[in-house]
């Protein structure tokens, strides 16, 4: 099993320190002189698109996993309320999310073992700020990577306590949702994921942590 990571579009790799500041730049002047050229004379110059090297880099295994490149932070998983190791790994770059800006690229990926019949309980935490657009800042839960599992989800429970804001101010999809003491509530019965769940606030907000 595994959890989607997005990369950082503000990464900057001389913020690490040295070993990590060094593999990323001994990476960079592998590439051709003129794809050097392209980025130090332009985005570099605007501080962005040294993510872009970045993953290139870490697919290839020349770049180690740098925490300030990723998005998502302090992840931890329970099976059966048993904590288990997970590796940080790159993905395919051809599959991700419903937009191509999410820099979806990486995941966190456990081993699973089930028996015929067995139900076991999963609960993954971690820490999220978020993507933040021109006009607004979003948070998701990812759900249409469950579309290739063999079959129909037989039934799915989403809860999001979104205590301390105003869902009038948000916009939330899918449709469908109870609201109630706070927590936004989903239910879906037989079915194939067809989108991401997503909260969108105003550019100044910060949205509240999933739950």
């Amino acid at each position: 099993m595994g959890y989607p990571d997005w990369l950082n579009s503000h990464y900057y790799p001389d913020d690490n320190e040295y070993p990590l500041r060094r593999a990323f730049w001994d990476y960079f002047h592998t590439l051709p002189i003129e794809v050097q050229d392209k980025y130090k004379n332009g985005i570099f110059q605007v501080g962005y698109g040294y993510e872009e090297i970045y993953i290139q880099g870490y697919r290839k295994g020349k770049i180690p996993y740098i925490r300030n490149a990723w998005n998502l932070h302090d992840l931890k998983v329970l099976v059966d309320r048993q904590e288990v190791n997970t590796i940080h790994k790159a993905i395919d770059k051809s599959t991700g999310a419903s937009e191509p800006d999410r820099k979806l690229s990486g995941a966190y990926i456990w081993k699973m073992k089930f028996r015929p019949g067995q139900t076991r309980t999963v609960s993954v935490s971690f820490s999220f700020s978020g993507f933040t657009d021109v006009e607004y800042q979003e948070v998701s839960y990812v759900m249409k990577t469950g579309a290739a599992w063999a079959d129909h989800i037989g039934q799915a429970d989403i809860y999001w306590n979104v205590k301390g804001w105003d869902i009038r101010k948000m916009k939330i999809g899918p449709h469908g949702y109870t609201f109630k003491d706070n927590v936004l509530h989903w239910r879906f019965i037989d079915f194939e994921p067809f989108a991401d769940i997503t909260l969108k606030f105003g550019e100044l907000e910060s949205p509240p942590r999933p739950r």
